[in-house]
């Protein structure tokens, strides 16, 4: 046998189409894809070359595929991997996933073409694919009784309300369009809150101790619960519109408890890793986003839509590469490290978040700004499908490799 050649591992008790083996796969492609062809078409779109054929007009448009497009598959994918370690369940794979993945291309097509398709028809689809993903994983926490993940299946079903609310404004039943995008994203916030607040320091922690450094910060629930908590609250104030000043004093105090929660990580002793760094600078998004937020309340100088792009662009873009390029290689069997193409894939990300919040300072170059984030997101997403994409249809490798076999960092 050539020793240069990986070891595969055979095929045990899945014998169906490796890209459906596991969530992962066909969603992280999925959310990579979609959200470089949909940055782009708005653009153009915004340009004014070309129109979408949408009920919903370009920004909203925008907005909801950024949402409930990109980020809910990059959702599907971490949940339906993650929910088989969490509750030692086999994984939702095979026809289960192949349906849930049809499903939410189905949504992407009839929102794009929903004036065509007609409303009703986009929103069932769409608000399909995710009553189906909370069941899926609702249903695997529920029979392992992982009541640690229980608020989960519950913030899933808050994001489902969300993009129905929307769907609702879109068929002119309910003016609750607005609604709907911030509770969206702030399920999403509160989602990074709980899940990024438990891998950033894990992971962090660990690669410390192959470094021979042992870090364990003594555990400190209280912080947690009460960042969890005030930056829900601030969020739904946020949501609902109806108490600015509300809005304001907890998204201060939120972003306060979210750094505090922060500084505890040790994030700066990994910053010469970047697949570890990354979820640093990421997560750094979630108070200065909501810092910017709260302070946008009383000083117009601030501007509410560079605080809603520090929480989305930057806190939502880079975790979830941050996860997705870390997740690709650990589940594929291959070392997780960054090479330059990943570090390059950071990099281009941060750029986009930055200049995406810069952009409503830049007077009479706000444009030029918004084109040159897109065209740095589209690019960062772009580099991910050309360095990770094929993992996603190959076997898992042989996690008992000689160091020489072992597949170079990308």
């Amino acid at each position: 046998m050539n020793a240069n050649v990986p070891i595969e591992e055979p095929k045990r008790d899945y014998e169906g189409p490796v890209f459906f083996s596991y969530g992962f796969r066909p969603f992280f492609l999925a959310a990579a894809v979609w959200t470089m062809v949909s940055v782009a078409v708005w653009l153009v779109a915004f340009e004014g070359y070309t129109e979408i054929p949408s009920r919903f007009d370009p920004f909203v448009w925008h907005a909801h595929e950024m949402i409930f497009g990109f980020v809910a598959a990059a959702i599907a994918g971490f949940l339906l991997t993650a929910v088989a370690a969490w509750t030692g369940r086999p994984p939702v794979r095979g026809g289960p996933l192949a349906l849930l993945f049809m499903l939410w291309l189905l949504g992407r097509l009839l929102v794009a073409y929903s004036e065509r398709a007609g409303p009703w028809a986009a929103g069932i689809a769409d608000i399909l694919f995710l009553v189906l993903l909370t069941g899926m994983v609702g249903r695997e926490i529920v029979l392992a009784r992982n009541v640690r993940n229980y608020g989960v299946i519950g913030m899933l079903a808050t994001f489902t309300l969300a993009n129905l609310l929307i769907h609702l404004s879109a068929a002119d039943v309910l003016p609750t369009r607005l609604v709907g995008e911030r509770l969206g994203i702030g399920v999403v916030v509160v989602l990074l809150g709980l899940i990024g607040g438990r891998i950033a320091p894990a992971f962090t922690r660990n690669w410390l101790a192959r470094q021979g450094r042992v870090v364990d910060p003594p555990p400190l629930p209280v912080i947690d619960r009460v960042a969890h908590a005030i930056t829900g609250c601030a969020m739904a104030t946020w949501a609902t519109t109806v108490l600015p000043t509300a809005t304001g004093i907890l998204a201060l105090t939120a972003a306060v408890a979210q750094a505090i929660r922060m500084s505890r990580w040790h994030g700066s002793s990994a910053l010469s890793e970047p697949i570890v760094a990354v979820l640093h600078v990421g997560y750094a998004f979630v108070p200065v986003g909501l810092a910017m937020l709260g302070l946008s309340t009383w000083l117009p100088w601030i501007d509410q839509m560079s605080a809603l792009h520090a929480l989305t662009a930057g806190a939502m873009g880079t975790m979830i590469l941050g996860v997705m390029t870390r997740a690709t290689l650990g589940h594929t069997g291959r070392a997780i490290a960054s090479g330059d193409g990943t570090t390059a894939i950071y990099v281009l990300v941060v750029l986009a978040a930055l200049v995406r919040i810069a952009g409503p300072y830049a007077g009479a170059y706000y444009y030029h700004l918004l084109v040159a984030s897109g065209v740095l997101w589209v690019f960062a997403f772009g580099l991910f499908v050309a360095l990770y994409g094929h993992y996603m249809f190959k076997p898992r490798l042989n996690r008992i490799q000689r160091p020489a076999e072992a597949p170079k960092p990308q």
